[in-house]
């Protein structure tokens, strides 16, 4: 299969195929959006995705290296906050600057230079020799990974097409699970017996396949099309009809003409504030908060709040693990739902089920119920997040799409700052966890409010609209 970052220099469709193609600059978004499911399809989730495992990983590393090194380190619980806070910190940057970046020096750049900073500083943090350095490292991988993924969203989001768009977005968000789970399985073998500097040279690995086979990826038509490089646009999207045609895919004909609305017109950063967005982006923030708060939070500190209860290192990391496991039926029960039910209606679900599960964790109080419950959160907050990844690109158009991802993700990037720091400082200064719970739940009620008052539902519109 020929999937190249520049397209080969034979762009002509096969006779068979010909009529089937309207061969005009307006059409470039509606010929991407009728290709059938392919080989291409599928390598672009795969490597696209495989930033999200890198994610997940990350985060997931982080609660599995925080009671072994409070421990080693004689750290106090608002030392541990800060660790869980510092990656969260650097994720706010990155999210905050990639999507202006992608937006203006296309998203390939972009994509192929983050995933190299976060192979340096994940590897880095295996050789911090004190908690400033740690928390240094920390923040340099984070800027890599909060640019890295709302850049793919919407690179994603810009190649795959209408139809199956949430449905996919849903699928490529499955990694992260898939990383949450392998953090803590590789925490609970390798952090008793090796220490935790070897679960990040362990996960700074996948980092350099992951930017080999970006190499291969085009640049996004639509972004091209924004940047008026209209005979660029129209060879990928021919280089990529040629790669399904090889695969004996037949090409729907082309039924509209789309008018090309974004032409040349360059996108401030502020036009997210402007009065056509203002909203969106503002209902975004409050969901995106509180979504990531709750998730991190709670991910973060598990392990250290079980170990305070009186479980051992390594049954506090096993139990983690048991949990992070929700995150997979969480976002594959999404998977049929979200292109039929629609993502606004999913996303106050979510989050309902969301305040169930964090309610019964920290107020019932018995470790069985923390199992049922933690279990039901992990659910929940996994349902919450993928909708949100393919609800957000979708609001906004191609010129912007990128700068508003990044904004929102940015703002779900605060609460993961602030969630384990507010935590920390609730253990110090009250003894007493039940508030943390609470602080998530209002948050969660929060957003199902702004979702059902302000949120519009976008099942299968196209990007252009």
């Amino acid at each position: 299969m020929n999937i190249q970052g520049e397209p080969s220099a034979n762009f002509s469709l096969k006779e068979s195929q010909r009529n089937n193609t309207v061969h005009s600059i307006n059409s470039i978004p509606d010929r991407l959006d009728r290709l059938p499911f392919s080989g291409f399809h599928k390598y672009l989730l795969l490597v696209c995705g495989a930033g999200t495992l890198v994610d997940g990983i990350d985060i997931g590393l982080t609660g599995s290296i925080m009671a072994s090194l409070g421990g080693e380190w004689n750290l106090q619980p608002n030392q541990l906050g800060l660790i869980g806070s510092a990656g969260f910190v650097g994720m706010f940057l990155g999210a905050l600057f990639s999507g202006p970046l992608a937006d203006r020096f296309g998203r390939r750049k972009v994509f192929l230079t983050t995933i190299l900073f976060i192979v340096l500083f994940t590897f880095m943090n295996g050789l911090a020799w004190n908690l400033e350095s740690f928390l240094l490292f920390r923040l340099l991988t984070g800027i890599g990974l909060g640019a890295e993924v709302p850049l793919m969203i919407s690179y994603f989001s810009e190649m795959v097409p209408s139809k199956s768009r949430g449905k996919l977005i849903t699928i490529f968000e499955g990694f992260f699970p898939i990383g949450l789970i392998l953090a803590a399985i590789l925490g609970f073998i390798l952090v008793p017996r090796f220490g935790w500097s070897s679960l990040f040279f362990v996960a700074a690995a996948p980092g350099i396949f992951i930017f080999l086979a970006r190499l291969k990826l085009f640049e996004s038509p639509r972004w091209l099309l924004s940047k008026n490089r209209i005979q660029e646009a129209d060879h990928i999207t021919t280089a990529i009809e040629n790669t399904i045609i090889t695969e004996q895919k037949i090409l729907s004909e082309v039924t509209t003409e789309q008018k090309l609305i974004e032409g040349v017109k360059k996108a401030p950063i502020m036009e997210i504030w402007t009065k056509q967005y203002a909203g969106k982006t503002l209902m975004l923030s409050v969901v995106w908060f509180s979504c990531f708060y709750g998730t991190y939070g709670f991910l973060i500190w598990l392990p250290t709040l079980w170990v305070q209860q009186g479980l051992s290192l390594s049954q506090s990391l096993f139990f983690t693990m048991l949990l992070t496991t929700a995150s997979i039926p969480g976002i594959y029960c999404v998977v049929p739902l979200i292109d039929k039910v629609g993502r606004k209606k999913l996303l106050i679900a979510s989050y309902l089920i969301g305040i169930v599960g964090i309610l019964g964790f920290g107020l019932i109080g018995n470790f069985t119920s923390q199992i049922i419950f933690g279990f039901i959160f992990n659910f929940a907050t996994s349902m919450s997040m993928v909708c949100l990844y393919a609800y957000t690109p979708e609001l906004f158009p191609t010129r912007m799409r990128a700068t508003a991802v990044s904004f929102a993700s940015s703002a779900g990037r605060v609460g993961g700052i602030v969630a384990p720091i507010v935590a920390g400082l609730v253990i110090t200064s009250l003894g007493n966890n039940s508030a943390i719970f609470l602080i998530v739940a209002g948050l969660f009620l929060l957003s199902v409010i702004t979702i059902f008052l302000f949120a519009r539902e976008t099942m299968g519109t196209k990007l252009e609209n």
